[in-house]
């Protein structure tokens, strides 16, 4: 997604070009063309699911499987391990940990 996704309808650049989101959807303001994508990675996720994949798979999709495409090796959640890890409920962020450490939210919910 473009640095707006998520925000409030608004105008901005994307390097030398403006661009206005209205109701979620960028378009460049000189011809009206689409200018990237605002949908955030809680909503894609929710999409998946809601169109019949199990929470699982899409879960992996946006996880694992990006981070072994990226040499970051198989991810996991044990003791001892140092974790960059989001809880989520209902697809929606809660906590959010960067290498074993709160970043934001907190670990109440």
């Amino acid at each position: 997604s473009i640095s707006a996704a998520g925000m409030p309808d608004t105008e901005l650049r994307l390097g030398d070009v403006a661009v206005r989101v209205q109701s979620g959807v960028a378009r460049r303001i000189d011809n009206g063309a689409l200018a990237g994508s605002t949908l955030t990675l809680n909503k894609a996720l929710s999409n998946c699911v809601d169109w019949g994949i199990p929470v699982f798979e899409a879960m992996r999709a946006a996880s694992s499987t990006p981070a072994e495409h990226y040499g970051l090796g198989r991810q996991t959640i044990e003791p001892g391990e140092i974790a960059d890890l989001v809880l989520w409920d209902n697809f929606e962020p809660l906590s959010v940990f960067r290498a074993g450490k709160l970043v934001h939210g907190s670990l109440i919910g």
